[in-house]
């Protein structure tokens, strides 16, 4: 009886026009769109969701019309209607709605999102939860936001190019587009999110999920997702993202709960879509596109590195180190990997001599990964620090990092 005045209340025509679903405000016509749409799902799965209804009696009456014999029609030659129910006798209709209400008053999306995974799971002997999904990504119902965010990790998951799940068109709505995704995983979204997963290389887990960000974001393909990202183009960029996308969903399937990496995404993506500090890496990736560190700075950066005792003598900080030394200011600011950073100065040497300084490059970057850098090397990567730390709300603000040293000259003090 309860919710039946709440019904009313909400049909009236001098009613609300939002209620509360999951949590969170939607309009009343969005309210009603998903409650028929939970209907389907709920009488498709039957009895899957016999544990949701608080009244045995109201179960019963579903049960009953559930076992009553009626003709079948072939789903192909069937009329879509995700929301339009068949008529039911009062009882079973009550007990639908009621069900469909009760998962809508859960306190998030998450939550909802559960159930409907559980709902939904592939039963040979029943085709028509299968037949739900296909509806409901055909037809796109004008769901509430909250609605399409429980789904949406059910309906979107990973999928290669041209496979049935790689969607055109996202299930959610975002705040965050691909501007907001750097190539390569914040390591404070890692660290939150993803940290604890073992048994696969992190560096796979940040690639993969990028992509998986964005795919949440926009749909579409790993192809599209890296094309929105800037990633290369060439054979080797778009393998590197692509095989290791495919490496941790072949991963995942061997977890405890093979949905873990997945949840982690969407669980992100709701963190990303409550911020409103995210950076544009997009502009800094553009506006360093052919960026390096200048002679005049990178003067100013080693004369406040101390001069280490004994037989070694000057670090080398020819242009050389400056090249490795703007790939790795380029990585900070950008939340990029080192093989995707311009490499200016390198580019304008000999090629044998090209060669020298992309080993050394990744040789020096492979240091740092490890811990295994020296003094000299800790003390150039903090004032580095210093100095993206700088330059960053200065891109942020639209500008490209100055040429100049000494807006950072009096912001910066040398290291003891």
């Amino acid at each position: 009886m309860a919710f039946r005045r709440h019904m009313l209340d909400l049909l009236s025509a001098s009613g609300p026009t939002t209620t509360e679903v999951l949590g969170r405000e939607a309009g009343v016509g969005n309210y009603f769109i998903d409650l028929r749409v939970l209907c389907q799902l709920i009488k498709a799965s039957w009895p899957r969701a016999r544990d949701i209804l608080p009244d045995p009696g109201l179960a019963e009456a579903l049960d009953d019309d559930q076992a009553a014999p009626r003709e079948e029609q072939p789903f192909a030659d069937r009329p879509q209607t995700l929301i339009d129910a068949p008529t039911l006798a009062s009882a079973p209709c009550a007990a639908l709605l009621a069900a469909a209400d009760r998962l809508l008053r859960l306190e998030n999306p998450r939550e909802l999102g559960e159930h409907v995974r559980s709902l939904v799971v592939h039963d040979p002997r029943r085709r028509s939860s299968g037949e739900w999904r296909r509806d409901f990504l055909d037809t796109r119902p004008d769901c509430s936001q909250g609605f399409l965010q429980a789904v949406a990790p059910v309906l979107q998951t990973y999928a290669r190019e041209l496979r049935p799940r790689a969607l055109k068109r996202p299930i959610r709505r975002t705040r965050f587009g691909p501007q907001r995704i750097p190539h390569f995983l914040e390591d404070d979204w890692y660290a939150r999110y993803f940290a604890h997963m073992d048994g696969i290389p992190a560096s796979s887990i940040r690639r993969a999920a990028v992509l998986h960000l964005c795919q949440i974001a926009v749909g579409g393909s790993l192809f599209k997702s890296g094309t929105l990202l800037g990633l290369p183009l060439n054979p080797a960029g778009t393998h590197r993202a692509s095989d290791n996308a495919k490496a941790v969903h072949n991963w995942a399937r061997t977890r405890p709960d093979p949905q873990e990496f997945e949840l982690a995404v969407h669980a992100l993506a709701d963190e990303l879509d409550s911020r409103n500090d995210l950076i544009d890496y997009r502009r800094r990736r553009d506006a360093l596109r052919h960026w390096c560190i200048d002679p005049a700075t990178w003067n100013e950066i080693t004369a406040r590195i101390p001069i280490p005792t004994g037989r070694g003598g000057r670090p080398d900080f020819s242009d050389r180190k400056r090249q490795t030394a703007s790939i790795v200011t380029w990585t900070i600011l950008t939340q990029g990997e080192h093989v995707y950073s311009p490499h200016p100065i390198r580019d304008q040497q000999p090629r044998g001599t090209h060669h020298l300084w992309r080993t050394s490059d990744s040789a020096f970057w492979a240091r740092i990964q490890h811990g295994t850098t020296g003094t000299t090397d800790n003390n150039w990567l903090s004032l580095l620090s210093q100095y993206a730390a700088f330059l960053a709300p200065i891109i942020d603000k639209g500008g490209t990092a100055p040429p100049g040293i000494a807006p950072w000259t009096a912001t910066t003090t040398a290291v003891r």
